[in-house]
Parts: C-alpha cells; structure tokens; sequence
C-alpha cells in the first residue's frame, strides 16, 4: 500500500485540497467494493497544529506536525496563494519540502501548491505547469522555472505539476491510475463527472497581457496594440510612435510581458475574436475581418494555437 501524505499550508485552498482528497478516498473505497488491494493510504501534515483556511473560516488539524512527518511513497502540495506573505507563513514547509526532495522524496502540487515547489528551489531549470490566470506572475517571481499555463499537467526532474482545479484533478486520475489501474481511475472521472482525456487549458484561458512588470515606457505601448487591435501595426511604427530602437522595444516588450511584440498582438486579436464568437452571432468570416485578419487559415492557425479549439468549436462550446 502506497503512502500519500498531502503537505498542507497555511492560507490552504480548502476547495482544491478536499478534490483531491476525496479523489483518493474514493478510489479506495471503489478498490474496496471490487475486493481489491487498497492502493494507498492518505494522511495530512502540516507545520502548524491548527491550518488556516478559507479567510479563516476553516480549521484544519493535519494528523502528522513537522518534523514528525512519516516518509511516504508521495508528498502532494495542495494550492495555495503564490503571495510574498503567504510563502513566508510556509517558510518552515518550504525549508522541509527542501531538504526531503534532496534526499530524494517524490512531490507533486495540484495548481499554485506549486508555487512552494519554486520557493524550496526544487524547480529550478524544470518545466513545470501554473493556472493560466497566474502565469506571468509566477515568471516574475521565480523566473529560473520554465513555467507552462497550456498543459493540464506535466512531470519533469521526477515532480509532478497541474494546472487549476479540474487540471489538478486530471493529476490525482492520473495518480490513481498510476498507483491501482486504469479501470478505477474512469471509474473516479465518472463519479466527479471529470474529462478523463483532457490534456488542455488553453479553452479555458483568459489573456490580459501582464501590467504588473514596471516598465513605464511598455505600458502605453500595450494599452496601444490593445486599443488598435484590428489594425496592421508593424514594429516599426511602434519604434517611430514610442521613440525608441527597435531591439530595445523588443527587448524590453519581451522582457516586461513575457510575449514578443508579434505573439501579444496576436494573443489580443484572439482574446477579442473569442467574446464575439461567445456573444454575438456574427460570421466566423465577419469576426476574422474585424479582428485584423483576412487570410482564413492563418486566422484558424492561430486562433487554435492560443485556446486550443478552431473558430467553429469554440462557438459551439461557449455560445
């Protein structure tokens, strides 16, 4: 019987804990029914006898205190807020998580729980996945991490990522699959009514384009592109309109956004062609043309290169 012990921090995202949890649990108990081996058992630990949870509405009492947490066969971090103070709430886990890893314990976070990944330093160099709506964000703060908001989930350097609630839950079938067989995972995706085979955020994600980097002079170029989206800008009017070289407007842009000039212009048009294939009933000709486009392949070409579906499907799934 495999051992799985969920690190809980303070400020835990109470919701994404319990999925998982249950997941677990319910995959037992269907173990169970069938007369077959338990596949794992689950406990929590924390560093605190009494964890924060929900604005402190919720309590929770882990069953093991650091440095007292048994050695497991997974230790799995589930969400919490990626913020300078909540990371320094779990100094006292991250230094633990730290010095387990390198002494070769299997991790695994289900969404911003990964955000303690990078604090320890463990995913230095590694991919690693983060919810699209915290992307940028976590490349500023822990930019040695290659940081992915496209996949459900990912495993590299021996750790296990996922993306928002139900991309995590994509991870604990996975596991469940991994750790029992195929037949109790489907059985699991069935009972929580989850997509077994979806690999993808990209339907999902919104794109706002990052303000938060400080560049004071690649705001008003952002604000620019996103103000005249439907329209042929090239680099170079941008370079003669902002007053600047064109490898340090591209330098900066990138630096600043995380995108080149071309990919934030791109991912614009996409976001805008989205709401109007949500809310109106226009064409997918008319809201190619409206969004700056006019040659039709290379509208679809891109437009499933940013949320993973053609024109036509995400009408279908979103209108």
């Amino acid at each position: 019987m495999k051992q799985i012990v969920f690190l809980v921090p303070q400020g835990v995202n109470l919701a994404g804990l319990e999925q998982a949890r249950l997941g677990l649990a319910e995959a037992c108990s269907y173990r169970k029914q069938q007369n077959l081996p338990m596949p794992f058992e689950v406990s929590l630990a924390g560093a605190h006898s009494e964890i924060r949870a929900g604005n402190g509405h919720y309590t929770i009492h882990p069953d093991h205190l650091l440095p007292d947490i048994p050695q497991a066969d997974l230790y799995i971090v589930p969400p919490t807020a990626p913020s300078p103070a909540a990371l320094n709430d779990n100094a006292a886990l991250i230094g633990w998580i730290a010095s387990q890893f390198a002494q070769g314990a299997p991790v695994a976070s289900l969404c911003m729980g990964s955000a303690l990944l990078a604090a320890a330093g463990i995913l230095d160099g590694l991919r690693a996945v983060t919810h699209w709506q915290a992307l940028e964000a976590m490349q500023q703060a822990f930019p040695r991490v290659r940081w992915n908001a496209e996949k459900t989930m990912d495993f590299d350097g021996g750790i296990f990522t996922s993306g928002g609630a139900v991309s995590a839950s994509r991870l604990i079938l996975h596991l469940i699959e991994m750790h029992s067989d195929r037949a109790t995972a489907i059985y699991c995706a069935k009972v929580f009514q989850l997509d077994y085979e979806r690999h993808s955020q990209l339907p999902f994600s919104i794109f706002n384009g990052w303000k938060e980097h400080g560049d004071a002079s690649i705001m008003p170029v952002q604000s620019f592109l996103e103000r005249h989206y439907s329209e042929k800008i090239t680099v170079e009017q941008l370079c003669d309109s902002f007053a600047m070289g064109r490898r340090t407007l591209e330098r900066r842009f990138r630096k600043a956004t995380g995108q080149s000039v071309l990919e934030y212009q791109q991912r614009i048009r996409v976001e805008a062609a989205k709401r109007q294939l949500e809310m109106t009933s226009s064409t997918i000709s008319d809201v190619m043309y409206g969004v700056g486009y006019n040659d039709a392949k290379a509208f679809r070409d891109t437009f499933r290169k940013y949320s993973g579906l053609s024109p036509l499907a995400y009408r279908e799934r979103y209108q």
